[in-house]
């Protein structure tokens, strides 16, 4: 499997990971609870209701001559026959309040009806309107303004009505309000009168839930994600990394046994040390030349050849190279130059679709110059393009060491057409 193919299975696994965990936490944790908290239709029709009745109170109360009478001359005898604490109990109302026309408290109280003691409501304030003013302003006569509003006391069902004459005129003197909690909301302390921190709601917990669960499951998956980059590529990479700097001793071991780009890099490098990058940008060897034979970098070559260049072609190695001189060349390097030589042969004969390919090597030792040279001579039967072109880079390599790679070809006598192609490569005889 290559690299490619790894990092895609990585990064394939994770995200169905991610998929199989966001779905778990989902349908068995958080969809029961979106369930359980889904309102009770009888209940939100009670609520309704109850907020219905509310407002109708407030409109009667609202209506009612001796109200209209008292924003009118402000008689304390209406406050003190009808806003006893009695009437709030009699009622179930933990809070009236009357305004005038511009907003001004006339008078008001608010109740804990439970422990019979009364509050102050941050929302409600005793020197002005209530904190949402819009709740008391009537420029003509309208309907009750009534719904639910959070309070300091909990959730509070609010109802809000003009006062005036409205069978008449219509003018509107002033602004009547009214509010209780719901049957599921407690009151705060007796004497609160600041702020109370209201609890968190279902719907909020559920939101929290949520985002946790994504929050832990995409950590997992990053962590499993890199766990698995870890141990499949980044590990391997810099092992292999350690091994080619020199920083471990240059034995490949199981990296060669990879089937992917690293092992086969390894492959290429273990009958070596791996180049490094010189002045000029070219790549040179490592380590220092020493002599070697051709016979020793051909049976190397040989072995290294991928399978699918095997059998081919019948390949005959004449006797000269047992008995060819040492050469001065990195035997790494030179193993992977014979093997690109080796590879163009085999692909010029494919190309030609022979059924007799042949493949010829020989040796013999010349001068070039005052400097002793051993040449080395691999001809195939091909008549496909000359591998010339596949040999552009073992040529450069070649000429770091003083040697030579070129390529030639031989023609029919009479058509031109080419009947072989022939690499030459000259390499300087080890001193």
């Amino acid at each position: 499997m290559s690299l490619h193919q790894k990092a895609a299975f990585v990064l394939t696994a994770a995200f169905l990971l991610s998929v199989g965990i966001n779905f778990t936490l989902f349908y068995s944790g958080l969809v029961p609870n979106f369930v359980k908290m889904d309102p009770d239709p009888a209940a939100q029709v009670s609520l309704n209701e109850e907020t219905d009745q509310l407002a109708d109170l407030a409109r009667d109360w609202a209506g009612w001559d001796d109200t209209v009478a008292f924003m009118t001359a402000r008689d304390q005898g209406y406050i003190s026959a009808n806003l006893p604490f009695e009437s709030f109990l009699e009622n179930g109302l933990n809070l009236i309040h009357f305004y005038d026309h511009d907003g001004a408290l006339i008078w008001g109280k608010a109740f804990d009806l439970g422990a019979r003691e009364e509050i102050w409501l941050a929302e409600f304030p005793q020197d002005g309107p209530p904190l949402q003013d819009t709740l008391i302003r009537f420029e003509e006569t309208q309907s009750p303004n009534a719904g639910l509003m959070a309070t300091s006391a909990g959730a509070m069902i609010v109802a809000a009505a003009p006062i005036g004459d409205l069978a008449n005129d219509g003018q509107v003197l002033g602004t009547l309000v009214m509010a209780r909690t719901t049957e599921a909301t407690p009151m705060a302390p007796p004497g609160a009168g600041g702020l109370t921190t209201p609890p968190v709601s279902a719907e909020d917990q559920a939101a929290y839930a949520l985002l946790l669960s994504f929050v832990a499951s995409s950590l997992l998956v990053g962590i499993a994600t890199f766990l698995l980059l870890r141990a499949s590529l980044l590990a391997p990479l810099s092992r292999f990394t350690q091994q080619v700097l020199g920083r471990r001793a240059p034995s490949f071991g199981a990296t060669i046994e990879r089937h992917d780009e690293i092992g086969a890099l390894a492959r290429a490098l273990s009958t070596g040390h791996a180049p490094r990058q010189g002045n000029g940008g070219e790549q040179v060897d490592s380590t220092p030349e020493a002599p070697l034979t051709l016979a020793e970098a051909l049976a190397d070559a040989l072995r290294r050849l991928p399978s699918d260049c095997k059998g081919k072609a019948t390949l005959t190695i004449d006797q000269s190279l047992e008995t060819a001189p040492a050469v001065q060349a990195p035997l790494g390097e030179l193993t992977q130059v014979l093997c690109r030589v080796l590879e163009a042969a085999e692909a010029s004969i494919a190309q030609s679709g022979r059924p007799d390919g042949q493949i010829q090597i020989l040796s013999k030792s010349e001068m070039d110059g005052d400097r002793a040279m051993l040449r080395l001579s691999i001809m195939d039967n091909g008549s496909g393009p000359a591998p010339a072109a596949h040999l552009q880079r073992s040529a450069g390599r070649v000429e770091n060491w003083a040697g030579r790679l070129y390529v030639a070809h031989s023609s029919g006598p009479q058509t031109g057409e080419r009947q072989s192609n022939v690499t030459h490569l000259l390499l300087p005889v080890a001193a």
